[in-house]
């Protein structure tokens, strides 16, 4: 039966099977048909319709069924890469993650893409995909990336001297966070999270290459 649970449309085979298991009541029952009730006999040829609509339900509604959630999916898919095609996007609760190109990295940690689409997980039910500006946005970042992280690590190293000296032992999950509340193709903010404190983290906020300032808090 694992053609039921797989999604994909049951055999042939499979149909006759059920068919003929649900047809013998009704040659068991149909020559005492006469002395039912008619409560009885309403029942039974409310069964006697339903087992006429089967080849009709597994034959031809199973299978479209089965062959639109196929395309949706295929589109679906299709829709959620068509403005970075050339990034294996991963869905979460917020958007979508990825790895960049080269996995560059901060203090020798790997940096990933977080591009947020929804504010609220499920609302709406379908993950939106990435927008044509974020998209454009990511691509224009990927050439600068190497002097941004340089100038990453010089604002968080001065920010930490005084406040956390030894925050190089616990940062953890830096990435690039596109906003889906400041979705304007140019704002967007480098993250760097704490492994002593998950709630705390670095936020650095850009506009394009050029960094607008540094905050630090929960």
């Amino acid at each position: 039966m694992s053609e039921f649970r797989t999604g994909r449309p049951p055999t042939w085979r499979v149909m006759i099977y059920v068919f003929i298991a649900m047809a013998i009541p009704v040659y068991f029952t149909y020559p005492r048909l006469h002395t039912l009730s008619p409560t009885l006999k309403v029942v039974f040829w409310i069964y006697i319709f339903g087992v006429g609509l089967m080849p009709i339900y597994f034959g031809v509604f199973l299978p479209w069924v089965a062959k639109r959630k196929r395309t949706w999916i295929v589109e679906h898919q299709t829709l959620k890469n068509l403005y970075l095609p050339e990034f294996i996007l991963t869905p979460n609760d917020y958007g979508w993650s990825a790895q960049l190109p080269g996995a560059p990295r901060l203090f020798g940690q790997e940096v990933f893409l977080e591009i947020h689409t929804r504010l609220i997980p499920s609302e709406p039910k379908v993950l939106p995909p990435v927008s044509r500006s974020q998209a454009s946005l990511v691509r224009s970042l990927i050439p600068a990336l190497p002097s941004i992280l340089q100038l990453v690590e010089r604002e968080l190293m001065a920010y930490n001297q005084k406040h956390a000296p030894d925050f190089l032992a616990v940062i953890r999950h830096p990435h690039i966070w596109l906003n889906s509340e400041c979705d304007d193709g140019g704002s967007w903010t480098f993250v760097v999270g704490r492994t002593d404190n998950p709630d705390f983290g670095y936020d650095l906020e850009f506009r394009g290459t050029e960094l607008i300032k540094l905050c630090a808090g929960d």
